[in-house]
């Protein structure tokens, strides 16, 4: 929710352009947690780029702005497990 005029709204506008808060009430780090566990336990490994945007109903609970992300920043390629995911998407960071 956008409080016009105050620095909480400034804040949030800069949240929707893409830097993200370490901690919040309104559950930035539970959608991390949930696109780690996507990554880690919902995906069979080796697994392709077009794989991974697949699996689990093509992220469907995964928030669109996150799911854009990454399929901007995944590089097509094959990737043996979880870690080779992150590793990938943390070089676009």
């Amino acid at each position: 929710m956008f409080i016009t005029g105050t620095k909480r709204n400034s804040r949030k506008r800069r949240l929707a352009e893409g830097s993200y808060r370490a901690r919040s009430d309104d559950g930035l780090m539970s959608n991390l947690k949930t696109e780690l566990e996507h990554i880690k336990h919902h995906i069979k490994y080796p697994a392709n780029k077009t794989q991974v945007m697949a699996a689990c109903n093509n992220m469907s609970d995964v928030p669109s702005i996150d799911k854009d992300f990454v399929a901007k920043s995944l590089p097509e390629s094959n990737y043996k497990g979880p870690e080779d995911v992150v590793k990938a998407l943390l070089n676009k960071v």
